[in-house]
């Protein structure tokens, strides 16, 4: 077992970001869905040891990660929401900036090179997403993380992202992937959990709310056609 989570909250002052989260993730790819301020992004950080839960326990490699973060970090590679990258660098710059960080290799095979020597302000937002991915990988870490990978790129951007995920499954990474939208990994994951207003809900509930906001899309564009 990778994480473990038991009575899990989190607080920032009135708001309850994450209410008593029980939750066990295995090796494998683990979905994580969710509408925008569901908790996802908060979960994530927590499990990096960049948030201290209000209240619960959770497990990372055996670790708490708050208070042991040293013992976790370097087994794990992230990519956050907005990607936390240096817009005037070129992305090859950034990539060898974070392997001479975490003292790992460049992961060269996700077909980022043909771009890589430009600056990274001049990428669309597919492109920031995969050098970011590309980043998580230096080092080869135990465990990715990519939170909403799918967010702010087209249609083409979303497949390219979805590929790239698959790959990296096939070649054996286990993966935490948070997304508010479900579909461009229907039926590739190895475990799903939906967060809701900071709660656990029933996976086919948030399915159907997906849907649903789908076809209201799909009408509304078919109204103003």
């Amino acid at each position: 077992m990778i994480i473990e989570v038991k009575n899990l909250t989190k607080k920032f002052r009135h708001i309850v970001a994450l209410d008593n989260i029980n939750l066990k993730i295995d090796e494998g790819l683990t979905l994580i869905v969710g509408s925008n301020g569901s908790g996802k992004s908060t979960l994530i950080k927590i499990i990096l040891g960049f948030l201290r839960p209000s209240s619960g326990e959770i497990k990372v490699f055996g670790y708490n990660p708050w208070k042991e973060r040293e013992k976790i970090i370097d087994k794990i590679g992230f990519s956050l929401d907005p990607p936390r990258i240096p817009w005037w660098m070129s992305g090859k710059e950034f990539l060898y900036a974070i392997a001479e960080m975490r003292g790992g290799d460049i992961e060269r095979v996700l077909g980022i090179e043909k771009f890589w020597e430009r600056k990274i302000f001049t990428y669309s937002a597919g492109m920031v997403r995969r050098i970011s991915i590309a980043a998580s990988l230096v080092g080869s870490p135990k465990l990715i993380l990519l939170d909403e990978p799918f967010a702010g790129i087209d249609i083409k951007g979303k497949e390219e992202i979805r590929n790239l995920i698959l790959d990296l499954k096939e070649r054996g990474y286990d993966m935490i992937v948070s997304s508010h939208i479900f579909a461009p990994l229907k039926g590739v994951y190895d475990a799903i959990y939906a967060l809701d207003a900071g709660k656990l809900i029933d996976v086919k509930e948030y399915m159907k709310w997906e849907l649903t906001e789908a076809m209201e899309v799909q009408n509304g564009h078919h109204r103003r056609a």
